[in-house]
């Protein structure tokens, strides 16, 4: 049985994790960026949702990481996963004004939709 407890500790892993492979990419160290990202979607895949990250940010965030590394295969592979996440949760949305609202005018909804961060 999980506690409260380990489910926060796991969450700061996964949250560090994906702000770190941010940070590193930044500085030009793509190899150590897209282990990091590798490592948010590890714990995201063992654990599951967590309240205060949405699976949908550490997918897409990961895969802007991977991209800027030139990983492109699991790059579209962890986007293509962004966007089912965002899918399925508009489709629990059953108010058509604030469903398209949630697609299109939430930032990361919409970023991750078009594909921003990949340098098409």
């Amino acid at each position: 049985m999980r506690t409260g407890f380990v489910d926060r500790v796991e969450h700061m892993d996964e949250l560090r994790s994906l702000v770190r492979s941010r940070i590193l990419l930044r500085q030009g160290d793509a190899a150590a960026a897209r282990e990091q990202a590798r490592q948010a979607v590890r714990i995201l895949d063992e654990v599951g949702d967590m309240p205060a990250l949405r699976t949908e940010e550490v997918l897409y965030h990961s895969a802007v990481v991977q991209a800027a590394a030139g990983v492109r295969e699991e790059a579209d592979a962890l986007l293509e996963r962004a966007r089912r996440e965002v899918a399925r949760k508009a489709d629990l949305v059953t108010d058509d004004a604030l469903r398209d609202r949630f697609l299109g005018q939430v930032s990361l909804n919409h970023a991750i939709r078009e594909g921003e961060g990949f340098g098409r």
